[in-house]
């Protein structure tokens, strides 16, 4: 799966990217066709998703911390796909560009 890149807004301004790499893993090869089928649908939630749940966690943290990520990734998975499609998603890395 490609990276996801979430622009980070302060005022009028983009203040950061983030960019997340994930892969996502499934117990079986029909749940991976379907995966591979709806990926652009899945994608699409992701970003919306982080979108506005990234600056609330920035809040509270000073950085994006990787196991929040991804239990929320999991829980957009399950409510797009249904549970147990997505058995597990790895975040393999989290790189803040800040401007």
């Amino acid at each position: 799966m490609d990276p996801l890149a979430l622009p980070i807004f302060q005022g009028y301004r983009v203040a950061a990217t983030i960019q997340i790499q994930i892969k996502l893993e499934t117990n079986n090869q029909n749940k991976a066709d379907e995966i591979k089928e709806k990926m652009p649908i899945l994608t699409d939630a992701f970003i919306r998703d982080l979108h506005s749940f990234i600056p609330r966690l920035l809040k509270e943290k000073e950085r994006v911390d990787v196991l929040i990520i991804k239990q929320r990734l999991q829980m957009v998975s399950d409510r797009v796909l249904g549970r147990d499609v997505v058995s597990n998603v790895l975040v393999q890395s989290i790189i803040d560009q800040a401007r």
